[in-house]
């Protein structure tokens, strides 16, 4: 799924929207933390793992939004790519959520700074690599493989390119899904990416269905119902919390108030 939407994306997109994207969304992780820390701590957890729930609660799925866009007919809108640009900021600051969390482990006491300049080092020559050598390297191999005229071996070479240049970004820090976006962007700027992004529509769907479904048998109703008090209050801050934050941080920038309550 994160493929296709990249596909739909190119660099020029994703720059066009950087002036709200990033600081809106290092705004609304910042402001949503703090919410879901409170909640947290009012339920009586202690301040590490109050931090570690509000940076859950912060950070929204950009596989289930972006799903829920291109349902809608909404993906290709001006509100889609601030949301999609808003989406990958969140998934960079995911970056470096997930390069502290092991000093916030009780009794860790790392060097807290040492491992963000790490992870942004690391993020920072994945994506240089495959927009810079990727975008020069990619569309040359799947030319010469689509002038042999087999469908299956394109379709074969273009899944294989995607699946491993989203697996290799797990070796530097990232997310699956994110370098899955990046091989889509990466695939975007050849002159196949039309017979690429047909070719790909039926292998999204079963790959989403399957992807939801995992997400469902991750759900423990005996865990909810232990804690209902503090699932209530947390789906609280999600749906509505969160949401407003969203809205008045994208208001604040001059874009349309449908674009902010789109983001919302």
């Amino acid at each position: 799924l994160m493929f296709g939407v990249g596909l739909h994306f190119n660099v020029r997109d994703l720059l066009g929207v950087r002036a709200i994207a990033v600081p809106g969304a290092i705004i609304q992780v910042t402001l949503a933390t703090a919410a879901g820390a409170g909640v947290g701590l009012a339920f009586g957890l202690g301040g590490r793992e109050a931090l570690v729930l509000g940076l859950a609660m912060s950070i929204a799925s950009t596989v289930v939004l972006i799903r829920t866009l291109e349902d809608r007919g909404l993906l290709q809108s001006v509100h889609g790519r601030v949301v999609v640009g808003w989406l990958v900021a969140q998934d960079i600051i995911t970056v470096l959520v997930l390069a502290i969390l092991p000093t916030l482990e009780p009794g860790q006491d790392g060097d807290v700074p040492r491992k963000i300049a790490i992870a942004i080092l690391r993020a920072g020559v994945f994506v240089a690599v495959m927009l810079l050598v990727g975008a020069r390297l990619v569309p040359r191999l799947l030319s010469v493989i689509a002038r042999t005229g087999s469908r299956e071996l394109f379709i074969l070479a273009f899944v294989a390119g995607a699946l491993g240049i989203a697996t290799s970004a797990a070796a530097f820090g990232l997310s699956v899904a994110l370098g899955a976006f990046i091989a889509g962007v990466v695939v975007s700027e050849t002159e196949t990416s039309h017979q690429v992004a047909a070719d790909v529509v039926p292998l999204r769907d079963a790959f989403a269905v399957l992807f939801f479904v995992s997400v469902g048998m991750l759900l423990d109703p005996g865990i909810v119902a232990a804690n209902l008090g503090l699932f209530v209050a947390v789906t609280a801050v999600v749906l509505f919390a969160n949401a407003a934050i969203a809205f008045l941080t994208a208001a604040a920038f001059p874009y349309s108030g449908r674009t902010a309550l789109t983001v919302g």
